[in-house]
């Protein structure tokens, strides 16, 4: 389930990429040619851009997962107000996507999230297991504990 939210995270990776590429050919062919002056070497040090374009992705996801993260705990916020509001769940939920949407651009992970989870209860499913997804697909501990705990305080 974290390839899905991998796959939906809605940015463009493909020039992500040709930059990262370009930057690792720049860091590596450059000062290669600076101190060693030998083309060979320098086509065999460029063997070494596949370890550098894998460093770029896992600091990418990091990057985007801290994200998540802090947006997570504005998002909770978010939805506490709504809940003390007293709105129901499900509309303290859709009243702190409407926050989100004024706090965060459209790419942000966790507008993008959220936005996801009022798409699924559209589709008649319940908050309980939208949590519970979000969770699963992100493998956030913070988020997992939240929907166990929603899930709990909603059926009692």
């Amino acid at each position: 389930m974290r390839q899905e939210w991998k796959r939906r995270t809605g940015q463009d990776k493909g020039k992500q990429f040709i930059l990262w590429i370009v930057k690792g050919c720049c860091l590596i062919a450059v000062p290669g040619w600076l101190f060693f002056r030998s083309v060979p070497l320098v086509l065999g040090l460029l063997l070494l851009l596949p370890l550098y374009l894998k460093f770029c992705r896992r600091e990418s996801e990091r990057a985007e997962q801290r994200r998540l993260k802090r947006g997570f705990s504005d998002a909770l916020s978010a939805f506490s107000a709504a809940l003390e509001a007293g709105y129901s769940a499900e509309n303290a939920f859709a009243e702190s996507v409407r926050d989100l949407a004024m706090l965060y651009p459209k790419d942000e992970p966790i507008r993008r999230e959220f936005e996801y989870l009022q798409r699924q209860l559209k589709n008649n499913q319940s908050l309980e297991q939208a949590f519970s997804d979000m969770a699963l697909r992100t493998g956030d501990e913070d988020m997992v504990c939240f929907s166990e705990v929603f899930a709990i305080a909603k059926r009692s």
